[in-house]
């Protein structure tokens, strides 16, 4: 009796990860550097250093302008620009320990947001902001008046 539920048991693991491997066999994984690509049917995506998923084609070096930045300004769509790079933090808006409305006049901002946010945090919430963001790109500071 013992025998036949673990062969049992041992079917159904078998069949559940034959299954999964079927469905991912039409998907390719890349690894190359830091980059993790996931290719096929899904979404591309990658991975930054810090292990922040994003769009693929914002993570080759994208230059965000200043205009481009201001346009990403409310609570359903916030980018704001830290240290050089662009980031979207709309996910983050509802989650902020501070509420959303101590972000919200900064969003689409570069230097104000970068000024507030080293007011009230100094240093010490930049990795967290790095990791709850997603990179869009690099700020285009040459675009910059």
């Amino acid at each position: 009796m013992n025998k036949k539920i673990l062969y049992l048991f041992l079917i159904i693991v078998v069949s559940i990860a034959l299954t999964a491997f079927l469905r991912l066999q039409g998907d390719k994984l890349i690894v190359s550097d830091d980059k993790i690509v996931l290719q096929g049917d899904s979404v591309k995506t990658e991975q930054n250093s810090e292990g922040k998923e994003s769009n693929e084609q914002n993570q080759e070096t994208n230059k965000i302008t200043k205009e481009e930045l201001f346009k990403h300004n409310s609570m359903q769509d916030c980018w704001i620009s830290y240290d050089g790079k662009v980031y979207d933090i709309t996910s983050f808006l509802p989650n902020h320990p501070g509420t959303p409305q101590k972000i919200l006049p900064y969003c689409g901002t570069s230097d104000e947001f970068q000024k507030a946010f080293t007011k009230q945090h100094g240093t010490s919430k930049i990795k967290t902001l790095i990791t709850v963001g997603v990179l869009m790109g690099d700020f285009d500071i040459v675009g910059e008046i």
